[in-house]
């Protein structure tokens, strides 16, 4: 509001990701984002903000106000996505196995780990209720987005496939396995319910940016 020299958030809590803004050209107190809580709408400048009504998995990567006509916004997004597993041969010449990791609405996948058993680990986060679980540590979505972990067997079937999360949010889903088979899980949660266990650190650290995670499993979860 004073060209760039003074500067204020907008979102004092601290929303996890932003993916696209747009001030309407006819009415500069009228600001839509795109976020991980979904798209919202303020008319007072970021004071306070709404749902715009589209769903939490639209997830528009850009945002365009019609100069002329402050009531026609475009959004551009895709509707949902999917995480993924792909194997391939030693030299890269085949594809050994391939497989979609993934409920009705989005995930991306960071993580992918292998143990000396060929068992292979993948992790990443989800916004979708019905993410495919086996044997689950947690069997449903508590936040907006949790983290997931899935362990696959070497013929490609499912040991386990959980979420881990609290009431909030959860991004990362980076992971790591050990010789016993333990599959150790890190990202950032904004929840302040995150499951802990033997916790190093058993609370929040209390800032609006979240904290970092880190969760142990056994060989079967």
């Amino acid at each position: 509001v004073s060209g760039g020299t003074d500067w204020f958030p907008l979102l004092d809590s601290g929303a996890p990701y932003i993916a696209a803004i747009a001030v309407s050209p006819s009415d500069p107190s009228t600001v839509f984002i795109s976020s991980s809580w979904g798209v919202l709408v303020s008319h007072d400048a970021g004071l306070s903000w709404s749902s715009t009504g589209l769903p939490l998995d639209a997830w528009p990567g850009t945002i365009g106000v019609d100069p002329h006509d402050g009531g026609n916004v475009y959004a551009g997004s895709r509707l949902t996505w999917d995480a993924f597993l792909a194997v391939l041969s030693p030299d890269g010449s085949s594809l050994e196995s391939s497989t979609f990791i993934g409920g009705r609405g989005p995930e991306v996948g960071h993580g992918v780990a292998v143990d000396a058993s060929g068992n292979t680990y993948v992790a990443g986060e989800t916004a979708s209720t019905d993410f495919p679980t086996a044997s689950p540590l947690q069997a449903a979505l508590r936040g907006q987005w949790d983290a997931f972990v899935m362990k696959l067997s070497p013929q490609g079937t499912t040991v386990y496939s959980t979420y881990v999360g609290g009431s909030a949010t959860e991004f990362g889903g980076r992971v790591a396995v050990d010789a016993a088979g333990r599959a150790y899980v890190t990202g950032n949660t904004w929840s302040s319910d995150f499951p802990v266990a033997n916790a190093a650190q058993p609370s929040p650290g209390g800032g609006s940016h979240g904290d970092v995670f880190v969760t142990a499993l056994n060989a079967t979860r």
